[in-house]
């Protein structure tokens, strides 16, 4: 995706005429792309539909395309089930807080939970890179203090 963010960066330094033109061309592309995937996912039916959902990079590029049989809310709750055995094996758990209107919010616990709010960042916008924004709230560990003996 970085290449993609450098080129459109570079695009907008553009005079507008060309920069209009270039815009235009990126469109069409990705509307005959987003066609083309749509009669790929009616043709292959079901069995497809389902293979590609568990495909990781098919499955972000349906969700871009806004094609993704599964909406964002399950994909974003599949991110985080996923993530939550690499992320438990570091003392961290993962839960998924909420998602509301294309904003996923999660939340990470445990002694190592700042770092861990990367690793499910990028979890959930490879899952959902139709969101608008992915927020993590990272907690730390949980202390319980006895009182008395």
């Amino acid at each position: 995706m970085n290449d993609i963010e450098t080129l459109v960066a570079e695009l907008e330094q553009l005079p507008e005429v060309p920069r209009e033109k270039a815009r235009a061309l990126v469109e069409a592309t990705l509307a005959l792309h987003r066609d083309g995937l749509a009669r790929i996912l009616e043709l292959g039916g079901a069995p497809l539909r389902e293979a590609a959902v568990h495909d990781g990079l098919v499955s972000a590029l349906l969700a871009l395309h806004d094609l993704h049989p599964l909406g964002l809310a399950e994909r974003a709750r599949a991110a985080v089930e996923r993530a939550r055995a690499e992320l438990g094996a570091a003392g961290v758990h993962a839960e998924l807080v909420s998602v509301e209107n294309g904003v996923v919010r999660a939340r990470v616990q445990g002694a190592h939970a700042e770092d861990a709010r990367g690793t499910l960042g990028d979890a959930l916008w490879v899952a959902a890179p139709d969101a608008v924004a992915v927020e993590i709230e990272a907690v730390g560990p949980v202390v319980q203090l006895r009182v008395g003996a």
